[in-house]
């Protein structure tokens, strides 16, 4: 992390940097331990999860999240861009987001696809297939 702290959010620089008690730590791994034995008996019963990367579109560069989701205000605008994704960082599952079409502004919508501990080939194949099924590219129009 040193020397490269103008690169790093500062809400994430902040947590980073801050003392954490024996008891967060523990409540986190109990936690995360509960989230990776829910997902362990989801992934016994389905091969997949697919999901949206992201519950929304993409935003001006430099903006951290949406202010609004479906019509309703965000307390924590920042959580949204990572809504779908961190409880597969936080259980190890592997995940892959593939680009799966436009939305009506014209901007990028990605799909992410989730398997079971060690099921890194598995996501690895269905994003392929996916990529070869819809061999088309999301068909971009240039603004202007």
């Amino acid at each position: 992390m040193q020397g490269y702290e103008d690169s790093i959010n500062d809400r994430v620089l902040q947590m980073l940097n801050r003392e954490w008690t024996l008891g967060e730590l523990a409540a986190a791994v109990t936690s995360r331990k509960a989230m990776y034995l829910a997902f362990t008996d989801f992934f016994d019963r389905y091969d997949a999860f697919v999901t949206p990367t992201v519950p929304f579109t993409a935003m001006p560069l430099g903006q951290e999240g949406p202010d609004r989701i479906a019509g309703q205000k965000l307390e924590a605008p920042a959580r949204a861009v990572i809504g779908f994704c961190y409880p597969f960082n936080v259980t190890g599952h592997p995940a892959a987001s593939v680009p799966c079409g436009v939305s009506a502004d014209n901007l990028p919508i990605g799909m992410q696809i989730v398997s079971k501990s060690h099921g890194d080939d598995l996501v690895v194949q269905i994003a392929a297939a996916y990529e070869q099924a819809f061999t088309h590219p999301p068909q971009f129009i240039p603004a202007g």
